[in-house]
């Protein structure tokens, strides 16, 4: 039996419109944001280099490197990159630095931002899948793909890699 808000929900997604962020041209920025499990810092440091190859301008947030216990900073230090990212109209893309635990700290904060208004790519899996179910619940499409490490670890040549760049480019398989 579906409570009322499940069917509400359902009700909604059916007749909801699914945006696709608008495709990355070059220059375009994508920031890297950590709003989970604290990251070794030398994978962002290798995957920007790989992303500035691909004609993009990678920012990093401001907290990206923090640590507090296991996560990358406070709740609130990862919402607020995050939040940044999000709203800022300069950004066209965010990647996480990596999955671990601790986006579902930050879910119910995000609620109430804009995000239909300027829609961009959420690029991550793992603990992230998080953030790809609140994106779906507000009919934005996001991209279950490699983040730094992967970057870091194999480069622009990887098959992974080059299925999200030609899909952040507008190749959508």
């Amino acid at each position: 039996i579906l409570s009322n808000t499940m069917l509400l929900n359902a009700i909604l997604s059916l007749i909801m419109t699914i945006i696709t962020p608008p495709s990355l041209k070059e220059g375009d920025k994508i920031a890297i944001v950590s709003p989970s499990g604290a990251v070794n810092a030398e994978y962002i440091h290798k995957a920007v280099p790989v992303l500035r190859e691909q004609g993009w301008e990678p920012t990093v947030g401001e907290h990206a490197y923090d640590h507090h216990d296991s996560y990358a900073g406070t709740a609130e230090v990862r919402y607020d990159d995050l939040r940044k990212a999000l709203l800022d109209p300069d950004i066209k893309a965010i990647m996480c630095s990596r999955g671990g635990y601790g986006a579902v700290h930050i879910l119910q904060q995000l609620d109430s931002l804009p995000l239909r208004d300027n829609p961009k790519w959420l690029i991550g899996f793992s603990d992230i899948s998080a953030l790809h179910s609140f994106m779906s619940s507000l009919g934005i499409a996001s991209l279950h793909a490699s983040m730094c490490k992967h970057l870091a670890e194999f480069g622009a040549d990887d098959p992974d890699n080059i299925t999200l760049f030609n899909i952040l480019r507008g190749s959508l398989p």
